[in-house]
């Protein structure tokens, strides 16, 4: 929700800080690029903020879906199967 807050304030002000409304981007590493994810989907459902670019390093966007290297790196870290189930 703060996430919404920041993107929506973005887009109501950034035409009074030399910034187009029309041309908004958004991005985030890790965290962050989730936060965009979901940001940019809501403005796509809901007609909030649009955003024409994103910059997304490493979100977690697919928690259910198996890819093979997905074991490989939760052999390594700190995330169970379980929990990510």
């Amino acid at each position: 929700e703060d996430t919404f807050a920041v993107a929506d304030w973005t887009a109501a002000n950034c035409a009074s800080l030399g910034g187009d409304p029309a041309r908004l981007a958004i991005g985030g590493d890790a965290p962050g690029g989730s936060y965009a994810t979901v940001n940019t989907i809501r403005a796509r459902d809901n007609g909030a903020p649009k955003f024409i670019y994103q910059i997304l390093l490493g979100p977690s966007a697919d928690f259910a879906g198996y890819y093979p290297e997905k074991e490989e790196y939760l052999a390594h870290g700190n995330i169970s199967k379980a929990a990510l189930r």
